[in-house]
């Protein structure tokens, strides 16, 4: 698909009647941008999946772990207990960072070396500061007395 659209452009140099900047300004408007804000929805709407069992949850469960409960073998002799056995696997995510941020590289490259229209340029911007603050760590380091005195 790169190939593609850098042969586009690359022939939109080379025609006289063609203004470069328009055409990558189309191409970022009408693929580059509707594919990433379609994938930032995705990933914030996005399921939780076991790797175990391959059950789905639309939220996260609180216990942190897969809590489908496995069916029983009546062949054991653990089914006489009271307790449920759960499946207990780790849970994923569905949708990936870099299926989010797969497009962005290639935005960049198009905006650096043939020229887009400011508000295209700006409307990159302002999905890539979306797409950095949704992966960004928010974490604050606590600091103590000693940090402050020693450093």
């Amino acid at each position: 698909m790169i190939d593609k659209m850098n042969a586009q452009l690359l022939l939109g140099q080379q025609l006289r009647g063609v203004d470069v900047r328009n055409v990558a300004s189309q191409v970022v408007e009408s693929h580059f941008l509707p594919d990433l804000r379609g994938n930032l929805v995705a990933f914030t709407r996005q399921k939780f999946r076991c790797v175990r069992c391959g059950e789905s949850y639309r939220r996260y469960p609180l216990s942190g772990y897969c809590i489908k409960i496995k069916k029983q073998d009546f062949r054991s002799a653990s089914h006489f207990t009271k307790e449920e056995q759960t499946c207990g696997g780790n849970l994923a995510l569905t949708v990936s960072e870099g299926a989010v941020r797969k497009y962005i590289r290639v935005m960049q490259h198009v905006i650096d070396h043939y020229g887009v229209d400011m508000y295209t340029r700006q409307r990159v911007e302002g999905l890539v500061n979306s797409t950095d603050s949704l992966f960004k760590n928010d974490r604050v380091k606590v600091f103590t007395l000693d940090d402050f005195v020693s450093g």
